[in-house]
């Protein structure tokens, strides 16, 4: 497994997007940087190659969401409110057939109708976080490459399509090996220098 802080990678930052998303790849001698950020991660994903379903959209989108209602009290509320959402999120990663693209539910609209929206509305109702952004990080995102299934986006590709959906407060931090980068060429990065 390949971890933020142990290889050499690129930076890149979106200029498009107010810089929302950033793919960091090392920053040696920034540790106030680092520390900084990891105080605003609110969720985080891990995807690792020896484990497939960490490598799976579902899983992805499941995970996001199970950690937002454990970390945060408005959003638990907000998602136990709501049982037909809640139950639909965790069913993404009980059924199987997500390996071929059905199964528990449609991830980008379980994503948007139970991760961005209610985020968003907290976040209007001065109910979330005080900070200026908050950071979801996905960690090893080339790794899911390797259980790539024809008609089945990977969790980079589901990523390069919510990506209009964020708000210009919630950032990403990916983590991508130099030599995959090219995983994230679609995502509306420009080279920081």
């Amino acid at each position: 497994m390949t971890h933020l802080w142990n290889t050499p990678y690129h930076a890149f930052s979106c200029t498009l997007c107010s810089v929302r998303v950033i793919a960091v790849f090392h920053l040696p001698g920034h540790s106030s940087y680092t520390r900084e950020l990891s105080s605003r991660v609110i969720a985080h994903h891990f995807c690792q190659a020896d484990d497939e379903p960490t490598c799976l959209v579902s899983c992805f989108v499941s995970s996001i969401a199970t950690q937002l209602h454990r970390r945060l009290g408005d959003f638990k509320e907000f998602l136990d409110a709501n049982t037909k959402l809640k139950n639909g999120l965790l069913s993404l990663t009980s059924d199987n057939q997500h390996l071929k693209g059905g199964g528990g539910g449609d991830p980008y609209s379980l994503f948007d109708q139970g991760v961005l929206k209610p985020l968003q509305e907290l976040k209007s109702q001065g109910k979330l976080l005080h900070h200026s952004y908050c950071v979801i990080l996905v960690d090893g995102l080339c790794e899911a490459e390797c259980h790539r299934a024809d008609g089945v986006d990977t969790i980079a590709a589901f990523l390069e399509k919510q990506l209009p959906r964020f708000p210009k407060w919630i950032k990403l931090v990916c983590t991508v090996r130099s030599s995959l980068s090219d995983i994230v060429k679609g995502f509306p990065f420009q080279r920081a220098r």
